[in-house]
């Protein structure tokens, strides 16, 4: 009789140890309430008003205890395939990015770096950014390509922190570059290349204790 009191009392013990490591355990991509609630703030920003379609969208999520991913929003901006032999111009292309560009700084994104670069195989332009949104410090790629038969495309990527981050991975508010001062604003499309400001990425994982690139947060 004892035994078996005993054997049940163990049985329900390691129950209860089972249910409290489970309920500890790391969420699963999605199940956060948290990074549902970043993937929300990221869709609904300004700057995918204009967005060819709907975003593609990815909660955040722990890969394990030290580990995690960050939650993302990506969608094409503009896409062109010229009906003309010689396709869209550059410059062109460089306004329609410029415009677009000018939509990021008018929806609150402070631009921190911008590069702009031409080649034999075509065109192409990367400006990051950030901003703090409803306390919550968010990240933007804005990229552009133009290839030499005139196609091309632009696409932005917006970021936020996992819920085991920081809120706000930007609260020391690095300057940014004032309006017309990037690259992308300026008249006339670069040759080679050229760039401008200081370039920082919310990295779109963290690992507790790896050596972290300084660029990256």
């Amino acid at each position: 009789m004892l035994v078996d009191v005993a054997n049940r009392a163990a049985r329900i013990a390691g129950a209860v140890l089972l249910v409290t490591a489970l309920a500890g355990c790391p969420g699963r991509p999605g199940e956060s309430q948290v990074e549902q609630e970043r993937v929300d703030l990221l869709r609904a920003d300004p700057v995918l008003a204009d967005a060819l379609e709907p975003p593609d969208a990815y909660p955040g999520w722990e890969i394990n205890d030290g580990s995690w991913n960050r939650s993302e929003v990506s969608a094409p901006l503009g896409l062109w395939r010229s009906p003309v032999p010689g396709g869209i111009a550059a410059t062109e292309a460089e306004g329609r990015i410029a415009e677009i560009l000018a939509t990021v700084r008018d929806s609150g994104w402070t631009v921190l770096h911008a590069r702009c670069v031409t080649g034999s195989d075509g065109w192409r332009w990367a400006v990051v950014g950030y901003k703090v949104a409803a306390g919550v410090g968010i990240w933007f790629h804005l990229v552009a390509e133009i290839w030499p038969d005139g196609k091309g495309s632009s696409s932005i990527l917006l970021r936020a922190p996992n819920r085991r981050d920081d809120v706000n991975p930007f609260a020391d508010a690095p300057a940014g570059l004032p309006a017309g001062q990037s690259c992308v604003e300026r008249p006339g499309v670069v040759a080679p290349a050229e760039e401008d400001g200081v370039y920082l990425e919310l990295a779109s994982s963290y690992t507790e204790g790896a050596t972290s690139d300084p660029s990256h947060r």
